[in-house]
C-alpha cells in the first residue's frame, strides 16, 4: 500500500493523540479528534476543488449557491443539537462521485455527484433538500457518537495498522489520494451497529428540525435514491458500498419514521390522527380565523404588525387584550410585548371575526450571535465558519437600534443576527461592541533614531497578574517585561547594542493573561510615537496557518481570511535565536483575498544561508487594505525554525499541529 509524507504525519498524529489520553492507550479525546479532523480538512481543501472558493461554482437555487444551501442545512441541524463540543463545518467538493463523508471532530464534505443524485439543482428542490438533510444528519451522528475514535481504538486493540483505520471516515479514493489519506477500499469500515446508529439518529435529528421545514422521510428517500444509484456502480464510488444492506436500512428507517410522534410541520404543534376517519386535526384550533407569515414590520406607534404570507403582505392591528408569545426553536414559549418581536419572525395570528384585530400572536424566532468573519449583501459568515444567507430586505442596526448601512459592519465585530426560522436567512443584523483586546496600549521611548548605548523603554497595559515580553525586531527578542506598582502596567528598559541597526523596526508585545489567554500586538515604527490600541477601523486578518508559535521549514505558506477582495500584505522578519546579529526580511508579499475573504500565498522561501543554520525566531506581520484605501489593524504571528527543520526543508504545514 502506498504511503506519503502526509500519511506518515497523520499516522504520527494519531499516535500522539492516543498517547496524550488518560482514559486508555488507544482512546482519542474529543479535543484530539477535532485537531486531527481540522488538519486533515486543511490537507483535503488544499488539493480538492471546493465549491464557493476561488471562483468555483456549481449552480444556484433560488438565488443561492449550492455551497451556501449545504452549509445552511447543516447549520440548521447543528442548532437543534443544542450545546455540543464539535467543530462542525459543511462544504461541497466538485466531484462526480456520489459520496459524502465526515472527518473526526466535525468537518463534513458532500460531493456534487451526490447533489445531482438528489436533483438538488431542479426548480423544486425541497425533496432533494430533505434527502441532503438526511445525509448530513447521518454524518453528524458519526461525529457526535465518536464512531471514528471507537473504530480506531477497537482496531488498534486488534493490532491493525494505523493507516488502515483512516479509511473509516468513508472519504473517497480521490480525496484520500490528494490529502494523503490511504485508499479506503481496503480499509476497515464503520460497524453495522454504527451505521444503524447514524441512520436512526438522522431520523430523530430531522424530526427535531421540522421547524426548519425538514421531514424525517428524507432519510428514507435518501437511502432509496442512493440504493438505485449504487446499482451497477463501482463499489469504491458508492456512498452505500461500505454500509450495511440498503434494503435492511430502508426498512429500519421506514419503521423509525412511522413510530415518530406526530407534530405539525413548522409549528411543532401536536396533531391528532384519527385512523378510522383518515384525518389529521391540528391543535389548537382557531375558529375565529388565523393568518400566518413572516414579520416585515413592527409599528409600535400604531400598535400594528405587518406580515408577509402566501396571500401577500398584510397589516394587522393588535386588540387591546392581545396575548403575544414568542419561542426560540426547541425552547418553551414566553409571554412578551409587541416590541420584543423582530423582523423575520414566523408568526401565527388569530383574529376577531368582526374587526380582524389580533387576539393572539404566536411567534417563532431564531437568533445567533458571533464575530463577523466576512459579510456581503447576500452572505454572512460568523467565526469560525458558520455561513448564512442574507435576505434582500435585511436591515442593519447599531447598538442603539438605529439603522445603519451595511458598510458600517466590519470583520471582527460582534453582532447578533435575527434569522427567519423557515428559510434560515438573516433578516436583521445588530451591531455589538468590538471584541475587547487583552493589550489596551503599547507605548515606547523610540521617538527618534536609536543609537548604540541608548536606553529604550517599552510600556504596555493589560490585565494584572499576566506575563509580558517584547521584541525589538532586528535588535532583541523575548525581553521580559515586569509589572509595575501600577497594576496592569508592564515595562522594561533595553540598552541598544553597539552594532549596525535596521532602518525601521517595531515593538512586538506578547501578553498572556492570568487565565491563559494570549495576544500579540505591535506598536508603530521606532521613528514615530508609541501607539495606543483602543479602537480600530476594522479588525486584523484572521490567520489560519501558520499559528502563533508554529514551527516552520525553509518555506512558509500563509493562509487566512479578511474582508472580501481586500489586498493583503505579508512581511516576514527573522533573526537567529539568542543573537543580536544576523537577521533577514522577506516581503512585502501582496495577495488579493477572494470574494469570500479567503487568501493564500505561494510558498515563501527562507534562504538557508550558513549564518541562519541555527534556530531562528520569525515574526509575520499581515495587514489588509480595502479598495477605498482603508487599512486594517495588523495581525502578528510568531514562528520558529529549528536547525532540524531547516535541514529537512519544505513547507512544514503538516507539522503545525501538536498535542
Amino acid at each position: 500500500m502506498r504511503s506519503s509524507l502526509v500519511t506518515k504525519w497523520v499516522i504520527g498524529l494519531i499516535v500522539a493523540a492516543s498517547m496524550t489520553c488518560h482514559a486508555g492507550l488507544f482512546d482519542v479525546s474529543i479535543n484530539d479528534q477535532k485537531k486531527i479532523g481540522a488538519q486533515a480538512a486543511s490537507q483535503i481543501e488544499s488539493k480538492a476543488v471546493i465549491v464557493g472558493r476561488n471562483g468555483n461554482t456549481y449552480g444556484n437555487i433560488g438565488g443561492k449557491s449550492v455551497d451556501v444551501i449545504v452549509a445552511e442545512v447543516g447549520n440548521n441541524l447543528v442548532s437543534v443539537l443544542g450545546s455540543n463540543p464539535w467543530n462542525f463545518s459543511f462544504k461541497v467538493i466538485q466531484n462526480k462521485e456520489v459520496n459524502a463523508f465526515a472527518l473526526p471532530g466535525g468537518p463534513i464534505y458532500v460531493y456534487t455527484g451526490l447533489l445531482s443524485a438528489f436533483k438538488l439543482e431542479s426548480s423544486n428542490p425541497s425533496e432533494g433538500i430533505n434527502m441532503l438533510a438526511g445525509v448530513l444528519g447521518h454524518e453528524m451522528i458519526h461525529v457526535t457518537n465518536q464512531h471514528w475514535a471507537k473504530q480506531y481504538k477497537k482496531d488498534q486493540e486488534r493490532g491493525l495498522g494505523l493507516a488502515i483505520i483512516l479509511g473509516a471516515t468513508g472519504a473517497s479514493n480521490s480525496v484520500q489520494q490528494v490529502a494523503g489519506i490511504l485508499n479506503f477500499v481496503q480499509a476497515q469500515k464503520y460497524s453495522r451497529a454504527d451505521e444503524y446508529q447514524a441512520d436512526d439518529g438522522s431520523v430523530r435529528l430531522l424530526n427535531q428540525a421540522r421547524g426548519f421545514g425538514y421531514d424525517p422521510q428524507g432519510v428514507v428517500d435518501m437511502l432509496q435514491v442512493l440504493d438505485k444509484v449504487s446499482q451497477g456502480t463501482p463499489q469504491s464510488l458508492s456512498w452505500l458500498s461500505d454500509h450495511p444492506s440498503a434494503v435492511d436500512r430502508i426498512k429500519r428507517a421506514e419503521k423509525n419514521v412511522a413510530e415518530l410522534p406526530l407534530t405539525g410541520q413548522g409549528t411543532m404543534a401536536p396533531v391528532v390522527w384519527d385512523a378510522n376517519a383518515g384525518t389529521v386535526t391540528m391543535a389548537p384550533y382557531y375558529p375565529q380565523g388565523s393568518s400566518t407569515g413572516s414579520i416585515t414590520r413592527v409599528n409600535l406607534g400604531t400598535n400594528e404588525l405587518t406580515i408577509q404570507g402566501a396571500g401577500g403582505s398584510r397589516t394587522i392591528p393588535m386588540d387591546q387584550s392581545v396575548r403575544i408569545t414568542r419561542q426560540q426553536i426547541g425552547r418553551a414559549s414566553q409571554v412578551v410585548a409587541l416590541s420584543d418581536l423582530g423582523l423575520g419572525d414566523d408568526v401565527r395570528v388569530t383574529q376577531t371575526r368582526n374587526a380582524g384585530n389580533a387576539q393572539t400572536v404566536e411567534a417563532t424566532y431564531r437568533s445567533v450571535s458571533g464575530t463577523i468573519k466576512s459579510l456581503s449583501s447576500s452572505r454572512l459568515t460568523l467565526q469560525p465558519n458558520t455561513i448564512y444567507g442574507v435576505a434582500s430586505n435585511a436591515v442593519f442596526t447599531d447598538v442603539r437600534g438605529s439603522q445603519i448601512p451595511l458598510s458600517n459592519l466590519r470583520t471582527g465585530q460582534q453582532v447578533t443576527s435575527r434569522l427567519n426560522p423557515t428559510s434560515n436567512e438573516v433578516w436583521e443584523i445588530s451591531q455589538g461592541a468590538l471584541k475587547t483586546p487583552l493589550i489596551t496600549s503599547i507605548t515606547h521611548s523610540g521617538t527618534a533614531d536609536l543609537r548604540a548605548g541608548d536606553v529604550f523603554k517599552a510600556t504596555m497595559t493589560a490585565s494584572s497578574g499576566g506575563y509580558a515580553k517584547f521584541d525589538l525586531e532586528g535588535i532583541a527578542t523575548g525581553v521580559r517585561m515586569t509589572e509595575s506598582a501600577t497594576r496592569g502596567t508592564y515595562t522594561r528598559k533595553l540598552t541598544i547594542p553597539n552594532r549596525s541597526l535596521p532602518n525601521q523596526s517595531r515593538v512586538v508585545v506578547t501578553f498572556q493573561s492570568a487565565d491563559g489567554k494570549r495576544e500579540t500586538r505591535t506598536a508603530n515604527e521606532l521613528g514615530g510615537s508609541g501607539s495606543t490600541y483602543s479602537t480600530y477601523l476594522f479588525a486584523a486578518p484572521v490567520i489560519s496557518s501558520p499559528r502563533d508559535g508554529d514551527e516552520i521549514g525553509n518555506t512558509i505558506t500563509v493562509r487566512g481570511r479578511t474582508e472580501p477582495n481586500a489586498k493583503v500584505s505579508i512581511e516576514l522578519f527573522y533573526q537567529r535565536r539568542g543573537s543580536t546579529g544576523k537577521q533577514g526580511h522577506k516581503g512585502p508579499i501582496v495577495v488579493t483575498a477572494d470574494q469570500y475573504g479567503d487568501f493564500e500565498t505561494k510558498p515563501i522561501a527562507l534562504k538557508a544561508s550558513p549564518s541562519l543554520k541555527n534556530s531562528i525566531d520569525g515574526t509575520l506581520r499581515i495587514t489588509a487594505t480595502l479598495p477605498d484605501g482603508t487599512q486594517s489593524e495588523e495581525a502578528v504571528v510568531k514562528v520558529v525554525r529549528s536547525a532540524r527543520s531547516a535541514q529537512s526543508g519544505g513547507d512544514r504545514a503538516a507539522r503545525y499541529l501538536r498535542f
